[in-house]
């Protein structure tokens, strides 16, 4: 009976082993194909920018061709980034980390975090953002702290909620929004 028992518990660990090891290549092969088609991309777009600025001397008309391909393949990359922030920010908020912030967030509501309560926020968001933030700062002109504004807003947050988790007025965070938006067009 008791070793019936921890048989039974040693197999449910087992498998419980099995589909967590299972998880975590599945998981591993799918960052590693976005890793690949977005550096796929990068070259793409330095190449088809190196010979738009040698088609420039020469026909503008295959110039315009190929600034469209640039033009479209950075929509691309913008929208494998953006993809990759919605899958990071859905991961995040099944974590206790996200569950813990918004509780935080919600007892704060007219005033902001603490020092402590921001670092414990930033340091939770880069750790569950962290390819999102760095594929941002790479491509595109955002700084570290309009990176993690998107990370927040990823996460469904408003502009209040973004103020009192950083720290700064409504005003701040509207204008930091609307900065991101620009350097995004």
């Amino acid at each position: 009976s008791i070793l019936s028992l921890y048989l039974s518990a040693f197999h449910f660990f087992v498998v419980t082993l099995q589909y967590l090891f299972l998880y975590i290549q599945k998981r591993r092969s799918r960052d590693k194909a976005w890793k690949a088609q977005v550096e796929t991309l990068r070259q793409k777009i330095e190449t088809a920018h190196e010979c738009d600025e040698g088609n420039i001397k020469g026909n503008m008309g295959e110039s315009n061709i190929v600034a469209r391909q640039v033009d479209n393949e950075r929509k691309e990359l913008q929208s494998l980034i953006d993809k990759k922030g919605d899958v990071c920010a859905l991961s995040f908020m099944r974590t206790k980390a996200y569950k813990n912030m918004k509780s935080m967030i919600e007892v704060k509501s007219e005033s902001v975090l603490s020092i402590d309560e921001r670092q414990m926020v930033s340091q939770s968001i880069h750790k569950a953002f962290n390819e999102y933030i760095d594929a941002l700062k790479k491509h595109t002109k955002l700084t570290q702290d309009e990176a993690v504004l998107c990370c927040l807003v990823k996460c469904g947050l408003n502009t209040k909620e973004c103020a009192v988790c950083k720290g700064v007025s409504l005003n701040a965070i509207r204008t930091q929004k609307s900065r991101v938006k620009s350097k995004l067009m």
